[in-house]
Protein backbone atom coordinates (compact mmCIF):
# COMPACT_ATOMS: atom_id res chain seq x y z
CA UNK A 1 0.00 0.00 0.00
CA UNK A 2 0.84 3.47 -0.61
CA UNK A 3 0.81 5.39 2.78
CA UNK A 4 1.89 8.65 1.70
CA UNK A 5 -1.13 8.63 -1.41
CA UNK A 6 -3.29 7.55 0.37
CA UNK A 7 -3.27 10.17 3.19
CA UNK A 8 -2.84 12.97 0.72
CA UNK A 9 -5.51 11.85 -1.25
CA UNK A 10 -7.89 11.88 2.29
CA UNK A 11 -6.63 15.51 2.64
CA UNK A 12 -7.74 16.25 -0.63
CA UNK A 13 -10.92 14.99 -0.44
CA UNK A 14 -11.78 15.73 2.84
CA UNK A 15 -12.19 12.38 4.45
CA UNK A 16 -9.51 12.76 6.71
CA UNK A 17 -9.61 12.01 10.60
CA UNK A 18 -7.27 14.40 12.71
CA UNK A 19 -7.37 13.60 16.65
CA UNK A 20 -6.29 16.45 18.94
CA UNK A 21 -4.79 15.20 22.14
CA UNK A 22 -4.61 18.62 24.25
CA UNK A 23 -7.68 20.87 24.28
CA UNK A 24 -5.89 24.38 26.07
CA UNK A 25 -4.43 27.62 24.23
CA UNK A 26 -3.20 25.74 21.53
CA UNK A 27 -5.24 22.68 21.04
CA UNK A 28 -8.66 24.23 20.94
CA UNK A 29 -8.04 26.60 18.19
CA UNK A 30 -6.78 24.20 16.14
CA UNK A 31 -9.53 21.78 17.17
CA UNK A 32 -12.40 24.89 16.02
CA UNK A 33 -10.11 25.50 13.11
CA UNK A 34 -9.88 21.76 11.82
CA UNK A 35 -13.51 21.60 12.54
CA UNK A 36 -14.82 24.83 10.18
CA UNK A 37 -12.46 23.55 7.50
CA UNK A 38 -14.81 20.54 7.62
CA UNK A 39 -12.45 17.68 8.63
CA UNK A 40 -13.49 14.59 10.79
CA UNK A 41 -12.29 15.50 13.94
CA UNK A 42 -12.47 13.86 17.98
CA UNK A 43 -10.41 15.87 20.70
CA UNK A 44 -8.43 14.25 24.17
CA UNK A 45 -8.18 16.02 27.19
CA UNK A 46 -7.95 14.67 30.90
CA UNK A 47 -9.26 18.04 32.64
CA UNK A 48 -12.69 17.06 33.55
CA UNK A 49 -13.86 20.51 33.66
CA UNK A 50 -12.48 21.93 30.56
CA UNK A 51 -14.35 18.98 29.29
CA UNK A 52 -17.45 19.77 30.63
CA UNK A 53 -17.22 23.28 28.98
CA UNK A 54 -15.95 21.92 25.48
CA UNK A 55 -19.17 19.23 25.15
CA UNK A 56 -21.57 22.24 25.90
CA UNK A 57 -20.45 22.24 21.86
CA UNK A 58 -18.81 19.29 20.92
CA UNK A 59 -19.91 15.58 21.39
CA UNK A 60 -16.56 14.26 19.68
CA UNK A 61 -14.15 15.09 22.74
CA UNK A 62 -13.07 12.13 24.84
CA UNK A 63 -10.19 11.29 27.77
CA UNK A 64 -10.65 7.26 26.00
CA UNK A 65 -7.33 7.17 24.14
CA UNK A 66 -8.78 4.35 21.94
CA UNK A 67 -10.08 7.08 19.07
CA UNK A 68 -6.25 7.44 18.41
CA UNK A 69 -6.67 4.06 16.46
CA UNK A 70 -9.63 5.60 14.19
CA UNK A 71 -7.55 8.94 13.46
CA UNK A 72 -5.45 9.58 10.56
CA UNK A 73 -3.56 12.75 12.23
CA UNK A 74 -2.62 13.03 15.29
CA UNK A 75 -1.29 16.23 16.98
CA UNK A 76 -0.32 16.50 20.51
CA UNK A 77 -0.78 20.10 21.22
CA UNK A 78 0.55 19.72 25.36
CA UNK A 79 2.06 22.00 27.75
CA UNK A 80 5.99 21.62 28.55
CA UNK A 81 6.20 23.28 31.50
CA UNK A 82 9.61 23.62 33.79
CA UNK A 83 9.93 21.82 36.82
CA UNK A 84 11.32 23.39 40.26
CA UNK A 85 15.37 23.40 39.18
CA UNK A 86 13.46 25.52 35.79
CA UNK A 87 14.55 22.53 33.79
CA UNK A 88 12.44 21.18 30.96
CA UNK A 89 9.44 18.75 32.44
CA UNK A 90 8.36 16.57 29.64
CA UNK A 91 6.07 14.28 31.66
CA UNK A 92 2.78 15.43 30.07
CA UNK A 93 3.94 15.33 26.41
CA UNK A 94 5.76 11.69 27.06
CA UNK A 95 3.27 9.99 29.46
CA UNK A 96 0.42 10.99 25.93
CA UNK A 97 2.44 9.79 23.79
CA UNK A 98 3.36 6.29 25.51
CA UNK A 99 -0.63 6.53 26.10
CA UNK A 100 -1.47 6.77 22.44
CA UNK A 101 1.58 4.34 21.31
CA UNK A 102 -0.59 0.83 21.42
CA UNK A 103 -2.87 3.14 19.24
CA UNK A 104 -0.89 4.38 16.15
CA UNK A 105 -0.95 2.08 12.99
CA UNK A 106 0.83 2.02 9.98
CA UNK A 107 -0.69 5.14 7.58
CA UNK A 108 -0.74 7.91 10.54
CA UNK A 109 0.72 10.86 10.60
CA UNK A 110 1.82 12.43 13.97
CA UNK A 111 2.10 16.01 14.37
CA UNK A 112 3.94 17.16 17.54
CA UNK A 113 3.56 21.34 18.05
CA UNK A 114 4.52 21.09 22.25
CA UNK A 115 7.60 24.07 22.58
CA UNK A 116 10.62 22.11 23.54
CA UNK A 117 14.44 22.07 22.85
CA UNK A 118 15.86 21.22 19.77
CA UNK A 119 15.55 17.22 19.30
CA UNK A 120 12.36 16.63 21.12
CA UNK A 121 10.32 15.04 18.70
CA UNK A 122 12.85 12.11 18.14
CA UNK A 123 13.36 11.76 22.00
CA UNK A 124 9.73 11.61 22.32
CA UNK A 125 9.01 9.48 19.13
CA UNK A 126 11.74 7.07 19.73
CA UNK A 127 9.91 4.06 20.09
CA UNK A 128 7.51 4.63 17.55
CA UNK A 129 10.59 5.49 15.20
CA UNK A 130 11.96 1.95 16.27
CA UNK A 131 8.64 0.14 15.22
CA UNK A 132 7.69 1.72 11.85
CA UNK A 133 9.49 2.63 8.89
CA UNK A 134 9.45 6.46 9.18
CA UNK A 135 8.55 8.38 6.11
CA UNK A 136 7.40 5.11 4.54
CA UNK A 137 4.58 3.56 6.59
CA UNK A 138 4.30 6.47 9.16
CA UNK A 139 4.69 9.63 9.32
CA UNK A 140 6.37 12.31 11.60
CA UNK A 141 6.18 15.92 11.99
CA UNK A 142 6.92 19.36 14.17
CA UNK A 143 5.33 22.18 13.63
CA UNK A 144 5.94 24.82 16.36
CA UNK A 145 2.27 26.69 18.00
CA UNK A 146 2.79 30.12 17.66
CA UNK A 147 -0.66 31.04 19.70
CA UNK A 148 -0.78 34.61 21.20
CA UNK A 149 -3.34 34.51 23.36
CA UNK A 150 -5.87 37.37 23.20
CA UNK A 151 -4.48 38.71 20.10
CA UNK A 152 -7.25 40.09 17.99
CA UNK A 153 -5.03 40.50 14.86
CA UNK A 154 -3.07 37.15 14.29
CA UNK A 155 -4.41 33.98 15.05
CA UNK A 156 -3.87 30.24 14.06
CA UNK A 157 -4.97 30.45 10.63
CA UNK A 158 -3.51 33.33 9.10
CA UNK A 159 -0.43 33.33 11.21
CA UNK A 160 2.61 31.27 9.24
CA UNK A 161 3.10 27.92 10.14
CA UNK A 162 6.02 26.51 10.26
CA UNK A 163 6.25 22.91 9.20
CA UNK A 164 8.90 19.78 9.23
CA UNK A 165 9.11 16.78 8.77
CA UNK A 166 11.49 13.31 10.03
CA UNK A 167 11.75 13.12 5.92
CA UNK A 168 10.59 14.51 2.85
CA UNK A 169 7.65 12.77 2.73
CA UNK A 170 6.88 12.89 6.55
CA UNK A 171 7.31 17.23 5.58
CA UNK A 172 5.20 17.04 1.89
CA UNK A 173 2.22 15.47 4.10
CA UNK A 174 2.56 17.73 6.84
CA UNK A 175 2.60 20.46 4.67
CA UNK A 176 -0.69 19.56 2.58
CA UNK A 177 -2.51 19.28 6.16
CA UNK A 178 -1.52 22.60 7.23
CA UNK A 179 -2.02 24.10 3.90
CA UNK A 180 -5.69 23.42 3.83
CA UNK A 181 -6.13 25.29 6.94
CA UNK A 182 -3.66 27.68 7.38
CA UNK A 183 -3.15 30.69 5.33
CA UNK A 184 0.75 30.30 4.86
CA UNK A 185 2.94 27.45 5.62
CA UNK A 186 7.05 27.91 5.39
CA UNK A 187 8.96 24.44 5.89
CA UNK A 188 12.01 23.96 7.64
CA UNK A 189 15.14 22.01 6.73
CA UNK A 190 14.71 19.77 9.53
CA UNK A 191 12.91 18.96 12.88
CA UNK A 192 15.30 20.26 15.03
CA UNK A 193 15.65 23.81 13.15
CA UNK A 194 11.59 24.04 13.55
CA UNK A 195 11.85 23.11 17.08
CA UNK A 196 14.59 25.79 17.83
CA UNK A 197 12.87 28.81 15.66
CA UNK A 198 10.25 28.42 18.14
CA UNK A 199 12.81 28.60 21.19
CA UNK A 200 14.39 31.69 19.86
CA UNK A 201 10.71 33.47 19.08
CA UNK A 202 10.07 33.41 22.61
CA UNK A 203 14.34 33.92 23.85
CA UNK A 204 14.17 37.43 21.46
CA UNK A 205 11.01 38.79 23.21
CA UNK A 206 12.45 37.34 26.56
CA UNK A 207 15.69 39.77 26.09
CA UNK A 208 14.29 42.63 24.82
CA UNK A 209 11.69 42.55 27.46
CA UNK A 210 14.48 42.32 30.25
CA UNK A 211 16.30 45.13 28.36
CA UNK A 212 12.90 47.02 28.32
CA UNK A 213 12.47 46.77 32.13
CA UNK A 214 16.23 47.36 33.51
CA UNK A 215 15.88 50.47 31.18
CA UNK A 216 13.47 51.83 32.47
CA UNK A 217 14.49 51.90 35.80
CA UNK A 218 17.43 53.94 34.76
CA UNK A 219 15.43 56.24 33.09
CA UNK A 220 13.62 56.30 36.35
CA UNK A 221 16.69 56.81 38.33
CA UNK A 222 17.35 59.74 35.80
CA UNK A 223 14.00 61.21 35.98
CA UNK A 224 13.00 60.70 32.58
CA UNK A 225 9.82 59.21 31.27
CA UNK A 226 10.84 55.97 29.50
CA UNK A 227 7.55 55.80 27.76
CA UNK A 228 8.47 58.98 26.23
CA UNK A 229 12.30 57.79 25.23
CA UNK A 230 10.85 54.58 23.58
CA UNK A 231 8.40 56.80 21.34
CA UNK A 232 11.19 58.28 20.52
CA UNK A 233 13.26 55.23 19.65
CA UNK A 234 10.48 53.40 17.58
CA UNK A 235 9.96 56.54 14.80
CA UNK A 236 13.38 55.08 13.28
CA UNK A 237 11.92 53.36 10.21
CA UNK A 238 14.27 50.33 10.52
CA UNK A 239 17.08 48.60 12.93
CA UNK A 240 14.56 49.35 15.80
CA UNK A 241 11.85 47.07 17.63
CA UNK A 242 9.78 48.34 20.62
CA UNK A 243 9.66 46.43 23.45
CA UNK A 244 7.69 47.57 26.27
CA UNK A 245 8.65 46.98 30.53
CA UNK A 246 5.95 45.29 32.55
CA UNK A 247 5.64 43.58 35.56
CA UNK A 248 7.85 40.70 34.65
CA UNK A 249 6.76 38.38 31.97
CA UNK A 250 4.14 35.32 32.36
CA UNK A 251 2.35 33.20 30.25
CA UNK A 252 3.16 29.25 29.09
CA UNK A 253 5.84 30.56 26.70
CA UNK A 254 8.08 33.46 27.34
CA UNK A 255 9.16 32.45 30.92
CA UNK A 256 9.23 29.05 29.77
CA UNK A 257 11.20 28.68 26.26
CA UNK A 258 14.76 30.49 26.97
CA UNK A 259 15.34 27.85 30.03
CA UNK A 260 14.75 25.09 27.66
CA UNK A 261 17.51 26.18 25.46
CA UNK A 262 20.19 27.43 28.40
CA UNK A 263 19.34 23.58 29.84
CA UNK A 264 20.34 22.16 26.24
CA UNK A 265 23.25 24.11 26.05
CA UNK A 266 24.42 23.45 29.60
CA UNK A 267 24.60 19.89 28.29
CA UNK A 268 26.52 20.90 25.55
CA UNK A 269 29.02 22.90 27.44
CA UNK A 270 27.85 26.42 26.50
CA UNK A 271 27.63 29.67 27.80
CA UNK A 272 24.31 31.32 27.80
CA UNK A 273 24.66 34.47 29.10
CA UNK A 274 21.90 36.31 27.51
CA UNK A 275 19.47 34.25 28.67
CA UNK A 276 20.71 33.73 31.86
CA UNK A 277 21.07 38.01 32.53
CA UNK A 278 17.37 38.20 31.04
CA UNK A 279 15.90 35.53 33.13
CA UNK A 280 17.55 37.95 36.24
CA UNK A 281 16.13 41.19 35.24
CA UNK A 282 12.30 40.06 34.81
CA UNK A 283 12.11 37.44 37.29
CA UNK A 284 13.13 40.53 40.07
CA UNK A 285 11.18 42.68 38.42
CA UNK A 286 7.70 41.68 40.30
CA UNK A 287 10.04 41.95 43.84
CA UNK A 288 11.21 45.30 42.96
CA UNK A 289 8.05 46.35 42.03
CA UNK A 290 6.82 45.70 45.76
CA UNK A 291 9.42 47.02 47.10
CA UNK A 292 9.03 50.20 45.62
CA UNK A 293 4.96 50.55 46.37
CA UNK A 294 5.77 49.42 49.56
CA UNK A 295 7.99 51.78 50.63
CA UNK A 296 5.19 54.41 49.17
CA UNK A 297 2.38 53.04 51.15
CA UNK A 298 4.36 52.63 54.84
CA UNK A 299 5.65 56.53 54.09
CA UNK A 300 1.96 57.09 53.80
CA UNK A 301 0.42 54.91 56.64
CA UNK A 302 -1.68 53.23 53.49
CA UNK A 303 -3.15 49.26 54.60
CA UNK A 304 -5.79 48.60 52.47
CA UNK A 305 -5.05 47.98 49.22
CA UNK A 306 -6.93 46.85 45.75
CA UNK A 307 -4.72 45.22 42.36
CA UNK A 308 -6.37 45.36 39.46
CA UNK A 309 -5.47 43.08 37.12
CA UNK A 310 -4.07 39.77 37.87
CA UNK A 311 -3.59 37.62 34.46
CA UNK A 312 -0.40 38.43 32.69
CA UNK A 313 -1.53 40.40 30.15
CA UNK A 314 -4.65 42.15 29.22
CA UNK A 315 -7.42 41.05 28.11
CA UNK A 316 -7.25 38.12 28.71
CA UNK A 317 -8.39 35.54 31.28
CA UNK A 318 -4.58 33.02 31.66
CA UNK A 319 -3.05 33.10 34.75
CA UNK A 320 -0.25 31.33 33.88
CA UNK A 321 3.32 32.23 35.32
CA UNK A 322 1.43 35.40 36.05
CA UNK A 323 3.53 38.29 37.86
CA UNK A 324 0.45 39.73 38.43
CA UNK A 325 -0.09 37.06 40.91
CA UNK A 326 3.62 37.11 42.46
CA UNK A 327 2.81 40.58 43.60
CA UNK A 328 -0.40 40.07 44.53
CA UNK A 329 1.42 37.68 47.05
CA UNK A 330 4.15 39.48 48.27
CA UNK A 331 1.45 41.82 49.74
CA UNK A 332 -0.66 39.33 51.09
CA UNK A 333 2.35 38.11 52.87
CA UNK A 334 2.88 41.26 54.67
CA UNK A 335 0.49 41.54 57.67
CA UNK A 336 0.26 45.32 57.80
CA UNK A 337 -1.36 45.41 54.37
CA UNK A 338 -5.13 43.93 53.72
CA UNK A 339 -5.05 43.44 49.67
CA UNK A 340 -7.57 42.48 47.35
CA UNK A 341 -7.73 42.00 43.80
CA UNK A 342 -10.45 42.97 40.94
CA UNK A 343 -9.97 40.93 37.61
CA UNK A 344 -13.60 40.07 35.61
CA UNK A 345 -12.02 37.40 33.67
CA UNK A 346 -10.06 35.95 36.47
CA UNK A 347 -13.27 35.47 38.75
CA UNK A 348 -11.16 33.66 41.73
CA UNK A 349 -7.20 32.26 41.88
CA UNK A 350 -5.80 29.85 44.58
CA UNK A 351 -2.31 30.22 46.36
CA UNK A 352 -1.49 27.10 47.77
CA UNK A 353 -4.69 26.15 49.68
CA UNK A 354 -5.95 29.57 50.13
CA UNK A 355 -8.33 30.71 47.11
CA UNK A 356 -8.93 34.02 46.84
CA UNK A 357 -11.85 35.97 44.43
CA UNK A 358 -12.69 39.09 42.70
CA UNK A 359 -14.14 42.23 44.23
CA UNK A 360 -16.11 44.30 42.25
CA UNK A 361 -15.63 47.86 41.32
CA UNK A 362 -18.11 50.14 41.88
CA UNK A 363 -17.90 53.20 44.17
CA UNK A 364 -18.26 52.26 47.45
CA UNK A 365 -15.45 49.61 46.96
CA UNK A 366 -13.03 51.75 45.45
CA UNK A 367 -13.30 54.02 48.22
CA UNK A 368 -12.97 51.23 51.49
CA UNK A 369 -9.13 51.25 49.79
CA UNK A 370 -6.09 53.30 50.39
CA UNK A 371 -4.50 52.62 47.49
CA UNK A 372 -5.11 51.04 43.94
CA UNK A 373 -2.04 49.49 42.16
CA UNK A 374 -2.84 49.19 38.30
CA UNK A 375 -1.05 46.27 36.75
CA UNK A 376 -3.39 45.79 33.80
CA UNK A 377 -4.77 48.08 31.46
CA UNK A 378 -8.02 45.45 30.74
CA UNK A 379 -10.17 47.55 27.85
CA UNK A 380 -13.19 47.11 30.81
CA UNK A 381 -11.86 49.40 33.45
CA UNK A 382 -13.10 52.90 33.21
CA UNK A 383 -9.85 54.42 34.22
CA UNK A 384 -11.96 57.95 34.88
CA UNK A 385 -14.17 56.29 37.03
CA UNK A 386 -10.87 54.92 39.27
CA UNK A 387 -9.40 57.93 39.43
CA UNK A 388 -12.48 59.87 40.62
CA UNK A 389 -13.19 57.30 43.37
CA UNK A 390 -9.50 56.79 44.33
CA UNK A 391 -7.30 58.29 47.02
CA UNK A 392 -3.95 57.05 44.72
CA UNK A 393 -3.48 55.02 42.47
CA UNK A 394 0.25 53.38 41.50
CA UNK A 395 -0.04 52.72 37.38
CA UNK A 396 2.66 50.12 36.53
CA UNK A 397 1.10 50.45 33.17
CA UNK A 398 1.99 54.04 32.24
CA UNK A 399 -1.99 53.88 31.05
CA UNK A 400 -3.57 56.90 33.57
CA UNK A 401 -3.00 60.80 32.25
CA UNK A 402 -0.87 62.65 34.37
CA UNK A 403 -2.33 63.34 37.92
CA UNK A 404 -1.71 64.60 41.24
CA UNK A 405 -3.59 60.93 42.88
CA UNK A 406 -1.31 58.53 40.13
CA UNK A 407 2.66 57.78 40.62
CA UNK A 408 3.84 55.78 37.75
CA UNK A 409 5.90 52.80 39.03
Amino acid sequence: MNYKKNIINKISSKKIKVCIIGLGYVGLPLFNLSVEKGYRTTGIDINIERLKQIRKKYNNIFMDYSVISKSDIIIFALPTPLNQKKNPDLSILKNSISKSFNYFKKGQLIIIESTSYPGTTKVCLKKVISKYKVGKDFFISYSPERIDPGNKKFNIKNIPKIVSGYSRNCLNIAEKFYKSICDKTIKSSSIEAAEFSKIYENIFRFVNIGLANETKRIAKKLNLNFYEILKLSSSKPFGFLGFYPGTGVGGHCIPVDPFYLSWLARKKKIKTEFVKLSGKINNATPKLIFNEITGLLLRKNLKRILILGISYKKDIEDIRNSPNIEIFNFFNQVKKFKVCFNDDLVKNFRIKKKKFFTTTINASNLKKFDAIIYLNDHKYYNKKFILDHSRIIFDCTNSFPKNKKVKFI
